[in-house]
């Protein structure tokens, strides 16, 4: 598969993985339903659902437009440089996020996408230091770059927004930083960057130590006869 045709399928899925955020948003809105009580209530069996449900409901076209624009943003770096734990990635931040929000949150209803968001940005950033390779670590430096400011969302300064929903999606992609690392990390100086037809890359092998036979197999096939069947005879 060429480039272009790689770029264009990640850009395309993560294009349709915002459709459903808008769709909802658009029906809530046009029709004046509040949705609210989908969101996270922390430690209220009344908020749980909201685990699953949260990430579809938003305040205003401010707050769906800068969710969703990141959320496409991370979502195609984590389709087109990490495509085999793409999926897994974005389960685990969903889930897992919620219920540490749904853990630690205060009691009120908290909604938005921004903490997958945030898991995706810290899970990139991190584990484009972790593996030491120089395209992904340069990918972590756009999304330091883009989206260095996140770090401001982690601190308790506007209590209109969930600070600690932030907190639940970065310590998330941390954890998915550190679970995937030793697939991506280098463990040799001599391992150079490769990209194969599917734009996954894989970098956690050492490379084998060529034997004598390994080389002579480079020679005509009589001569390598004659070489093994030496070795026998002594």
């Amino acid at each position: 598969m060429n480039d272009f045709k790689v770029l264009k399928r990640d850009l395309i899925r993560s294009g349709l993985l915002i459709i459903p955020f808008w769709i909802i948003y658009i029906i809530t809105w046009f029709y004046d339903i509040d949705i609210v009580t989908w969101g996270v209530f922390p430690r209220n069996l009344k908020g749980i659902i909201g685990i699953f449900t949260s990430v579809f409901v938003h305040s205003g076209w401010q707050h769906i437009i800068a969710n969703t624009t990141s959320f496409f943003t991370l979502s195609f770096f984590l389709f087109h440089f990490y495509k085999r734990i793409a999926y897994r990635s974005l389960l685990f931040n969903y889930i897992v996020g919620g219920v540490i929000l749904w853990v630690i949150g205060r009691e009120y209803w908290h909604i938005g996408v921004s903490g997958v968001v945030y898991g995706m940005a810290f899970q990139i950033c991190f584990l484009g230091i972790f593996s030491r390779r120089i395209a992904l670590s340069a990918v972590s430096l756009v999304v330091i770059f883009l989206y260095g400011s996140f770090v401001w969302g982690l601190m308790p300064i506007n209590e209109a927004v969930s600070w600690e929903g932030h907190i639940a999606g970065a310590l998330t992609g941390l954890a998915l930083a550190i679970i995937f690392r030793k697939q991506y990390l280098v463990v040799n100086i001599t391992d150079i960057d490769t990209v194969d037809d599917e734009h996954y890359i894989k970098y956690s092998y050492k490379p084998k130590k060529p034997t004598v036979f390994d080389l002579l197999k480079n020679l005509p096939d009589n001569y390598y006869e004659k070489v093994k069947r030496g070795k026998k005879s002594r």
